[in-house]
């Protein structure tokens, strides 16, 4: 590629250009949030704080999703999958694009095997108080596995 300056119209296309793209993956993200939203609105919760945890008082709360009882690392699952499911996603890319990594901070939505091990140096435990490792929660994208962030 050429390393020549642009012009000043050329300038202002690539620039229209980025900020059309921006505003499409911010309406990807809107949408995103507004499915989410729409199916926590759909399901209730119930508190139930666990007095047996010594001075801490852990939230064991349940919520109803799809007819379904989940606490609250179960609920993002159950949701990410029927999301994913329901949408017909089917590769990687196209889950990134529904969740990218920045609705869930440095961990990402959903992370590849490879990405975990290279993150977390094999330490498995670090990885499973982050993310789920069941096997009915696994995502195959491209005969790759994939794991949803829990936390």
């Amino acid at each position: 590629m050429d390393n020549k300056e642009l012009t000043n119209k050329e300038f202002t296309i690539l620039l229209e250009r980025i900020n059309e793209i921006e505003e499409e993956t911010d309406r990807k993200i809107n949408i995103a949030r507004k499915d989410f939203y729409q199916y926590m609105s759909r399901m209730h919760s119930t508190k139930n704080i666990d007095q047996n945890v010594g001075e801490s008082k852990r939230d064991v709360s349940k919520y109803v999703f799809n007819n379904e009882t989940y606490n609250k690392k179960r609920l993002v699952v159950a949701i990410v999958k029927y999301t994913l499911k329901t949408r017909n996603i089917n590769t990687y890319a196209d889950a990134l694009e529904l969740f990218p990594d920045k609705l869930q901070g440095s961990l990402g939505v959903i992370r590849s095997e490879k990405w975990l091990k290279e993150n977390y140096n094999n330490k498995i435990e670090e990885m499973k108080k982050r993310f789920s490792f069941d096997d009915e929660d696994i995502i195959i994208f491209d005969n790759s596995k994939y794991y949803i962030c829990t936390t």
